[in-house]
């Protein structure tokens, strides 16, 4: 029996008791307590089976040296979880704390800025997590256990999806990629041995191979409105014509994936290259483009409310928290791990909390994690601060916070915890899809 079907046939006890989902802080009155039962016992007679798959260099393609090797990329990446916040941003944490993921340049933040409105720059990803899955049954397999359709992924196309336990919440956050010989999963920095291991589990007799090559591959990101000129300039041969699509390519003898993304709220290029090629390519951009920094990266992917798995939301976070409800969850798909809670909330509950982009309307920054409340004469809590950055000309303060239901729609007025004071803020973006 397939996971899927396996899923299919072993739902979550439904909680008949709470119509209109309860009041706990994260909706966990409409995730499920239990793990269904037969595919725990599927679990438990294949265990040691997965395990010897996962740290065997032959089957896994990542030996214990490499899994290492990740396990310490992801110390220091993300903070330890506050108690109760559902999210790995430590309280007063600052960007330099928790953004080891995109490389620091000695580029003058101001002439990063006059690049991106005028020309290109490039980001390198440290760490990116890109987890490769080969096989016959790669679509089938991974359709099970992420919130988008990947059996419904054409050829060089991609899409944003949540991997996610079975109580719907966050295990991973990734873009699936669909090439003609593999399906990669790329996300935020820190996810690759988690998530191999996560799959491994399930991994029984289809035909398929999972390899974490995160410490084989590396990316750059482009964007700005010379980066289609900027990715021409490095002599590829053609470039995606569309957002969420890719194409695969040669540079400097070594094989080059291409992939377009709009997720930091503007065209850009995600060039991959193996690591041995990632010297070459450096110098390939830099001729064409301006080196930008974490403080310019942050300042976008805020502007764009894209969340950053480790930084915004985490494993304590359900799926519909996150904010990329349109981008990410298809909610005609199927079955698939987790589906049961996410699909009750949408036809039945709603989340307590979820991401959203605010306006600083003061002077001075807050700290990651700073306390949010509301603006009226009896304050009330409103959420706290996940993730903020000024304008690389200073001329502005924006931040993603999780905020509490109630507060969450745009326009509304809210203070937030600074400098031993409260700041004026406002609620100026949110998903209406959540």
């Amino acid at each position: 029996m397939t996971v899927g079907a396996c899923l299919a046939r072993d739902q979550t006890p439904r909680r008949p008791d709470l119509p209109d989902g309860g009041d706990s802080a994260h909706g966990e009155h409409i995730a499920s307590e239990t793990f269904p039962l037969r595919l725990d016992r599927m679990w438990q007679a294949t265990k040691s089976a997965a395990t010897a798959r996962l740290t065997g260099e032959s089957r896994a393609g990542v030996g214990q040296a490499e899994a290492d090797r990740n396990e310490a990329a992801m110390s220091g990446t993300a903070g330890e979880t506050t108690a109760g916040s559902g999210s790995g941003t430590p309280a007063g944490a600052t960007l330099a704390a928790v953004w080891p993921r995109v490389a620091t340049v000695s580029t003058p933040l101001g002439a990063q800025w006059e690049s991106l409105e005028r020309g290109c720059v490039w980001f390198e990803l440290v760490g990116r997590t890109q987890l490769v899955v080969t096989g016959r049954d790669r679509q089938k397999f991974l359709h099970n256990f992420c919130t988008n359709d990947i059996k419904g992924l054409g050829l060089n196309r991609g899409c944003e999806a949540f991997v996610t336990t079975i109580q719907g919440k966050l295990l991973a956050q990734v873009t699936a990629w669909n090439g003609p010989e593999e399906l990669v999963l790329l996300g935020p920095a820190g996810q690759g041995p988690r998530l191999l291991k996560h799959l491994m589990k399930y991994h029984m007799n289809e035909e398929l191979e999972l390899s974490d090559v995160t410490a084989r591959r590396a990316s750059l990101l482009l964007t700005g409105p010379g980066a289609e000129r900027g990715c021409g300039e490095l002599g590829l041969a053609a470039l995606p014509a569309e957002s969420g699509t890719q194409q695969a390519g040669v540079f400097e003898g070594h094989p080059l994936w291409i992939r377009r993304e709009e997720w930091l709220g503007r065209t850009a290029f995600e060039l991959t290259v193996p690591v041995e090629g990632l010297e070459g390519l450096r110098k390939g951009v830099a001729a064409s483009a301006v080196a930008g920094g974490p403080e310019l990266f942050e300042w976008l992917r805020i502007g764009a409310g894209f969340p950053w798995h480790g930084v915004d939301v985490d494993e304590g976070n359900l799926a519909q928290e996150a904010s990329r409800t349109a981008e990410a969850i298809h909610f005609r798909k199927g079955c698939y791990l987790g589906q049961e809670p996410i699909a009750r909330i949408d036809a039945l509950g709603h989340v307590n909390q979820t991401i959203r982009r605010l306006v600083v309307e003061g002077l001075e920054v807050p700290a990651m994690g700073a306390e949010l409340r509301s603006a009226e004469e009896v304050p009330r809590p409103a959420g706290r601060v996940t993730s903020v950055a000024r304008h690389p000309a200073g001329t502005g303060i924006q931040a993603l916070a999780l905020v509490r239901r109630g507060f969450e729609l745009p326009g509304t007025r809210l203070q937030v915890a600074c400098g031993g004071g409260w700041q004026p803020a406002r609620v100026e973006w949110g998903d209406t899809a959540s």
